[in-house]
C-alpha cells in the first residue's frame, strides 16, 4: 500500500487507510489475538505454555504447583513434537520429591524424562545446561528454597538459554520465599486449590466423576497482559484409576 505524505488532516489519512483495507475497518488486533486464543478449549496452554521463556508457579506446600508444571511441560513437549523437534523433558529435583508412579499418573513419559538432583544452589545452572542441550521443557522444583533474593542473574542466564533453544521452563517456587523484587520471568502465577463453585474462572467445567481436586492459577504478572484466572485438573483421581482398572479386569 502506498501511503501519501502525511498531511495536516488526520481524518483524510484515516479515510485513505480504511479505503485501502477494503472492509471499512483497520486490521489491527493489538492484544486481542492472544485474548481470543486464550478463550479456547485449553486456556492453560494458551496463556501459560510459553516456549522460549521462564514461567514461575508459586504455591504453598501441597497446593499442586508441581503437577501444573508437568501439565505445562507436556503441552510444550506436544508442541515440539508437532514441529518435528525433540520431545525430551528434564526435571530438576533438588529435594528428591519426584515419584515415578505419580509422574506416570500425570502422563509423563518416563523414557523421555531426565531427572537431575543437584544441590539447590546449582539448580538454575543445571537447568541452563539442560535448555542448551535441546530439551522441549524443563521443570525446576525449588519450592524448598526459602531465599530467592540472589536469583535474578542466574535466572536471566536461564532465560537466554531458553530463548536460544525455544525450551519452556517451569519454575516452581514457594509463595513464602524471600525476594528482593519480582523474579525476571515472562509470567508468574499463584497456584492454589480451587474453591467450590469456582465461578468466573476461564476453563471452568463441572468436575468429571473421579476427578482430582481442581487447581486455580491466579495471575500475578504476564508479558502478554494480565490473563484471567485459569481452572485446571492436571489428572484424574488415583483411586478412580485403580477402581476402573479393577472393573476392566
Amino acid at each position: 500500500m502506498n501511503v501519501p505524505a502525511v498531511s495536516s488532516e488526520p481524518a483524510r489519512l484515516l479515510r485513505r487507510l480504511q479505503s485501502d483495507a477494503g472492509a471499512g475497518r483497520l486490521p489491527l488486533a493489538l492484544g486481542r489475538a492472544r485474548e481470543e486464543s486464550a478463550a479456547g478449549d485449553d486456556p492453560l496452554s494458551a496463556w501459560w505454555s510459553i516456549p522460549g521463556a521462564v514461567v514461575e508457579l508459586s504455591a504453598l506446600p501441597g497446593a499442586g504447583a508441581l503437577s501444573v508444571a508437568f501439565a505445562l511441560a507436556l503441552r510444550a513437549r506436544a508442541q515440539a513434537v508437532a514441529a518435528r523437534r525433540p520431545g525430551w523433558l528434564c526435571a530438576l529435583d533438588p529435594a528428591g520429591t519426584l515419584s515415578a508412579p505419580a509422574l506416570l499418573h500425570l502422563g509423563v513419559p518416563l523414557d523421555e524424562l531426565l531427572v537431575i538432583r543437584p544441590p539447590p544452589d546449582r539448580a538454575l545452572a543445571c537447568a541452563t545446561r539442560a535448555c542448551r542441550s535441546g530439551v522441549a521443557a524443563v521443570v525446576v522444583d525449588v519450592a524448598a528454597v526459602d531465599d530467592l533474593s540472589r536469583w535474578s542473574v542466574p535466572l536471566r542466564r536461564l532465560t537466554l538459554a531458553a530463548e536460544e533453544q525455544g525450551a519452556a521452563v517451569l519454575l516452581v517456587t514457594s509463595a513464602r520465599a524471600r525476594r528482593e523484587g519480582p523474579l525476571p520471568c515472562a509470567a508468574r502465577a499463584l497456584v492454589d486449590v480451587a474453591p467450590p463453585g469456582a465461578g468466573g474462572v476461564a476453563g471452568a467445567r463441572p468436575p468429571a466423576p473421579g476427578a482430582s481436586a481442581a487447581l486455580v492459577l491466579r495471575p500475578v504478572r504476564h508479558r502478554h497482559g494480565l490473563p484471567p484466572r485459569v481452572l485446571c485438573t492436571p489428572s484424574s483421581s488415583v483411586i478412580a484409576a485403580l477402581v476402573a482398572e479393577q472393573v476392566r479386569h
